[in-house]
């Protein structure tokens, strides 16, 4: 059976959706495991600066470096210059682990702005990847 050239667009898109979300999760699942996640530095070594008042302190905890997790949080670092209200849903979804109702609740915002924030930032997040590609 063949697909017509829509369907085959409309399938090419939820692929790249879901390529998106999962590379959103991974990032989160990394800055979860760094104490600086409330920065949405990752952690680079300006951000340990940054916490430590400018002054580098080399501990001995290992950073998990993640080069595909490190270009998400700089895309959204980038994001968060001109869009700031959507970084904030993007860190509370992925990072925080937030349901869309708790987001809602938390930032006391209907439903629907949350959804079309979260969709807002991942159509920019996913058109900036295809350009790094």
């Amino acid at each position: 059976m063949l697909i017509t050239e829509s369907q085959a667009l409309e399938i090419r898109d939820k692929t790249h959706r879901y390529y998106v979300k999962s590379r959103l999760y991974e990032w989160g699942r990394w800055c979860r495991n760094d104490d600086l996640r409330e920065l949405g530095y990752g952690q680079s070594v300006i951000a340990k600066m940054m916490k430590s008042s400018g002054v580098f302190i080399d501990n001995t905890k290992d950073f998990d470096v993640n080069p595909e997790a490190e270009e998400i949080d700089g895309l959204v670092c980038t994001l968060g210059e001109s869009r700031s209200k959507q970084v904030l849903v993007l860190r509370d979804r992925y990072i925080a682990m937030r349901s869309y109702e708790i987001i809602s609740q938390k930032r006391s915002l209907p439903l629907r702005t949350i959804k079309e924030w979260h969709a807002n930032a991942i159509r920019w997040v996913g058109e900036k990847l295809n350009k790094n590609v």
